[in-house]
């Protein structure tokens, strides 16, 4: 059951990298039911988690504190 645990882990990572971006934090040690994302340098997060859940009824977490507006949470 173990490795089929991880799959979906594994896949959400290289999924996020896959599209050129990056992971927040250790992947070694990242929690397994949620991702952090680095919002790339110049884009507006809110705004792209707006249009997420408009176009496409996904929706993305921010984050609080000193990353607010940093990284985004998937999971």
């Amino acid at each position: 059951l173990l490795p089929n645990t991880l799959s979906p882990i594994a896949s959400m990572v290289a999924g996020v990298e896959a599209m050129g971006l990056k992971v927040f934090g250790n992947k070694a040690t990242k929690m397994p039911n949620v991702t952090g994302v680095l919002i790339p340098e110049g884009i507006n997060g809110d705004k792209v988690r707006a249009a997420m859940l408009k176009v496409f009824n996904i929706e993305i977490g921010s984050s609080f504190g000193k990353l607010h507006g940093r990284i985004w949470r998937i999971g």
